[in-house]
């Protein structure tokens, strides 16, 4: 079954509450207070079947000027619009705030019910009707289709469902079923036995019973235990759909409207948004640098300081990019919808759309910052996309991190790194289980810095083979996506850029100096080793070089196979180290067991000798050991 969300708009007693009841045959007002009084208070919430097989959920807001936080904690996923306006007063000052903020929300879709027919004689009536299609000249509302009705005797009810089928066929298809899930908590309650049922209008996404949720801006995870829709239990909601969603292990303290329920992770509460905002045109007051307002976006309210970045002030239908600075973190995201009130007296100013969460502190008339919001004005997607890019030049962003940063559709963001890849418009690394991206300009800054960082390194120690990857990360990668590092590794690696082995990087054009200092050492420590014999060389005392220099040369010769290491700066020749091997081995053949005593006679070495080289033959796997420290067996 297909679901539309309809929601009420009008001033004060002009029918809303009276023109559900006619429709649904349901009372939408069941607070006490609502009742006593005869007027709408809080939210109130419906549905009904339309001809055809549609769901209609009804959202019925208040009227009174009092009561319009509530009404734009309602208006919040509305799909359509019923704008009530009375034939015995017309529009009223309530009718064109919440035109305004229809207008501000971007609501286009709607019909305008022109109630209280059974009150007015038919002339009156009609020239009502011609007075209030004449103030709504110009504006979007203009457009849409006029009824009259009574809600008490039922007349035009058939037509006014009739013009619900056609206009609600155009609302449905406009919800992202494959988007993130999120509900704006607009209705919290619980049921006795059961728990916290938090309810609101799904956004975009589904969400099935005993997923994982959360509620933000607070981090609580919890579970859902169980869905409902206009009553009816359901394994799965959907975008579009009014839900009320059961959580596991919640109070009722720990919830309230204006939070949002969605996947963990998946949103990253703020309180600094870059916005785009206008005025409306019939606006009497000045927005001015600094100014505080009421923020409403999605079903949440909080006041928010206006930081101006392209002017000092707003005027009537005037628009500008802002910095709202809120008093605490809201959960929203890019290209949600906003509306902005005067904090005192309240009155509606306009509204806008926010352009990025999470934003850094902008300097103002900084033109560079306000090309990037332009871009997110304008919705240049793939612009947006390489000046995210180019705001992280110190490491490649993952899909995750794009779509965070740039608010985009995930298959929108999918679809244009596809595009930019293939045309070899942006620097690839393909990951594990991610894809990364950078722009060339970086990727190349880069690695002129990697370049410069060894080649400094090289000169500094010019008889090392290269420098401990440790040494490498450390050195360069700091601010780098850790899981972006190997595949970038691995590329400079297989561009012939860099050369590795085991914990050591160098530039591969680099090869350890072989100067006079080096062949000195060479001759002498290969002489003395072999000199030694099995009792081995240490060569740490030797005065032909500085001690690091010295270690450096001794380690190259080890790497390309004209000295064998021991243990730290013992060494013996390769011919010396296969002897060692194959009297070991010999031995094995009549014994068991090899201690560091036999090991001694067997060389005929000191204790000293045998204890490194019974390490080392526990690193050529030739023994093992065997339940003493000092006792070996051989290596099956």
């Amino acid at each position: 079954m297909e679901h539309i969300i309809i929601g009420t708009a009008g001033h004060i007693d002009h029918g809303k509450t009276a023109l559900i009841r006619a429709l649904t045959g349901r009372e939408t007002d069941t607070h006490k207070e609502e009742i006593k009084r005869g007027i709408t208070i809080d939210l109130g919430f419906t549905y009904f079947d339309l001809p055809g097989g549609m769901r209609a959920g009804i959202i019925d807001v208040p009227g009174h000027e009092k009561f319009l936080p509530n009404m734009l904690a309602g208006v919040c996923g509305m799909d359509l619009v019923l704008l009530t306006v009375a034939l015995d007063e017309g529009i009223m000052p309530q009718t064109r705030e919440h035109l305004d903020i229809l207008e501000q929300l971007g609501i286009t879709n709607g019909i305008i019910v022109l109630t209280k027919l059974d009150m007015v004689d038919p002339e009156w009536a009609d020239m009502m009707e011609e007075e209030i299609a004449e103030e709504l000249t110009g504006r979007v509302f203009a457009s849409w289709p006029r009824v009259k009705v009574s809600a008490i005797k039922g007349d035009g009810i058939e037509d006014l469902k009739a013009l619900l089928v056609s206009k609600a066929s155009a609302a449905t298809h406009n919800r992202d079923i494959g988007g993130h899930f999120r509900i704006p908590v607009d209705r919290l309650f619980t049921v006795k036995g059961f728990g916290t049922v938090v309810a609101g209008t799904v956004l975009e996404g589904t969400i099935g019973v005993n997923q994982e949720v959360m509620l933000y801006p607070t981090g609580l995870t919890t579970k859902v235990r169980s869905l409902q829709t206009h009553g009816d239990d359901i394994e799965m909601a959907y975008a579009g759909q009014r839900a009320a969603v059961l959580l596991q292990g919640v109070a009722k303290e720990d919830v309230k409207r204006g939070m949002v329920l969605a996947y963990p992770e998946s949103m990253t509460p703020s309180n600094r948004l870059d916005v785009v905002m206008t005025l409306s045109a019939d606006c009497k007051r000045v927005v001015k640098n600094q100014s505080r307002v009421h923020l409403h976006i999605g079903t949440d309210e909080v006041i928010a300081r206006v930081v101006l970045l392209d002017k000092n002030e707003l005027t009537a239908g005037e628009e500008g990019f802002a910095q709202l600075i809120c008093e605490r973190e809201v959960c929203v995201k890019r290209n949600d919808k906003f509306v902005i009130r005067f904090l005192s007296p309240l009155e509606t100013l306009g509204g806008g759309v926010v352009l990025s969460i999470d934003a850094k502190k902008h300097k103002r008339f900084d033109e560079e910052t306000l090309a990037v919001l332009r871009q997110r004005r304008d919705g240049k997607q793939e612009e947006l996309f390489f000046s995210t890019l180019e705001s992280s030049p110190k490491s490649p962003l993952s899909l995750d991190k794009l779509l965070a940063q740039t608010q985009m559709e995930e298959g929108e963001l999918k679809e244009i790194a596809t595009t930019v890849e293939q045309e070899e418009r942006c620097f690839v690394l393909h990951g594990r289980k991610k894809d990364f991206y950078w722009s060339f300009t970086d990727a190349d800054a880069m690695w002129m810095t990697i370049r410069k960082f060894l080649a400094d390194y090289h000169e500094k120690n010019p008889y090392k083979r290269g420098i401990t990857k440790t040494g490498f990360k450390s050195g360069l990668f700091k601010s780098f996506d850790i899981a972006a590092l190997e595949p970038y590794m691995t590329y400079l690696i297989q561009q012939e850029l860099l050369c590795e082995d085991g914990d050591c990087i160098w530039l591969a054009q680099h090869q350890p100096r072989q100067d006079e200092t080096y062949e000195k050492v060479q001759t002498e420590v290969v002489k003395r080793a072999s000199e030694a014999g099995f009792a081995l060389y240490d060569y740490a005392e030797l005065k032909l070089a500085e001690p690091e220099e010295l270690h450096d040369i001794v380690d190259n010769l080890v790497r390309v196979g004209q000295l064998v290491c021991i243990h730290d700066t013992t060494v013996t020749t390769p011919e010396l180290a296969e002897q060692i091997k194959e009297k070991v081995l010999t031995y094995f053949e009549s014994n068991e067991i090899l201690s560091f005593a036999s090991l001694r006679d067997l060389l005929d070495v000191s204790r000293k000798a045998a204890k490194p080289l019974m390490a080392y033959l526990d690193e050529c796997k030739i023994t093992q050991w065997c339940g003493k420290e000092t006792e070996r067996k051989q290596m099956k």
